[in-house]
């Protein structure tokens, strides 16, 4: 049985590096990737996720799983920027809505 769960929207900081290696997907021409972490979860640590941002611009249009997080969708709209450090973004929306597969009967 598949259960969703949502989990509200929160303000986050995300931070990461820009990455060229994520795999382009039909519908993802016009696109650059950007692996990031979730520096401020109020729920848990996620750890990578993955998110794709408008090559001509810095509005992020969606966020997804790290592939070891398959379960996991991540919707986003906010800004993309860079320091010395790295790539980082200011989500001012973001809802997380997670997916588990539990046994019947569980």
């Amino acid at each position: 049985m598949r259960v969703e769960k949502e989990i509200p929207a929160v303000q986050v900081w995300l931070r990461g590096t820009l990455s060229e290696d994520m795999r382009a997907e039909p519908g993802d021409e016009g696109h650059a990737a950007v692996w990031l972490s979730v520096l401020t979860d109020p729920v848990e640590d996620m750890g990578p996720i993955g998110v794709r941002v408008k090559a001509d611009g810095p509005s992020i249009v969606w966020l997804r799983s790290h592939p070891a997080r398959q379960g996991m969708r991540t919707m986003a709209h906010g800004t993309l920027a860079s320091d010395s450090n790295g790539a980082f973004v200011l989500a001012d929306e973001i809802a997380l809505s997670t997916s588990l597969d539990t046994e019947a009967g569980a």
